[in-house]
């Protein structure tokens, strides 16, 4: 009786150790898959963060390099605003030179009946005619000319400026150089000029 008491709590203790054997092993099978399963979780997690953090950081760098090129391209629009504009100031320069220069190359019938409407015009009696080194007619050729004489006008030459003439008056004294008279033509037609010049 003894015996079989020792055997049938052999066989409880046996049957109580598989018990706790295949609990422990169905716990280490699912303590491994829940962290098999949390690893991938965590994994995939971490790769979505990753993508999601690229893309933003993407976006954001599209962003900034917009960003930069839109600043850019507005610097480059004022530069070549500021380039045009210098071109185009240079170019009316040019165009009010050349006048001056044209006036210069007329013939010396031309530029005699020029330099007597110019007397005519705006000299008054007693005024002195200073005319230009460069001048085509000497002092002595001007002081012949009827209009001179009627106004009883002194002419003398020497004047360093670039055609033209200027009339010393008592009072005040009047630049007709080509050079002043194309600057005033200038300030009235400057704008039309340079409209002309950058039409479309």
């Amino acid at each position: 009786m003894a015996m079989e008491n020792s055997v049938n709590q052999n066989k409880a203790v046996d049957r109580i150790t598989d018990e706790i054997i295949k609990s422990a092993k169905t716990y280490a099978e699912n303590v491994e898959n829940d962290a098999e399963t949390y690893y991938l979780e965590t994994v995939s997690q971490a790769e979505k963060e990753a993508s999601d953090y690229a893309l933003s950081q993407r976006k954001e760098a599209k962003k900034q390099a917009e960003e930069i090129i839109s600043r850019k391209s507005t610097l480059a629009k004022l530069e070549a605003r500021k380039n045009l504009l210098s071109a185009r100031q240079k170019l009316v320069e040019i165009v009010y030179k050349r006048a001056v220069n044209k006036l210069n190359e007329m013939d010396k019938g031309e530029y005699e009946e020029f330099i007597i409407s110019l007397i005519g015009s705006y000299a008054e009696e007693g005024d002195e005619v200073l005319l230009p080194e460069n001048s085509k007619l000497s002092a002595e050729e001007v002081e012949r000319t009827e209009i001179v004489k009627s106004k009883r006008l002194t002419v003398r030459s020497g004047g360093k400026f670039n055609g033209g003439i200027m009339l010393v008056g008592k009072k005040f004294d009047k630049d007709l150089s080509f050079t002043a008279l194309c600057d005033s033509i200038r300030e009235k037609t400057e704008s039309e000029i340079a409209d002309e010049l950058f039409k479309d």
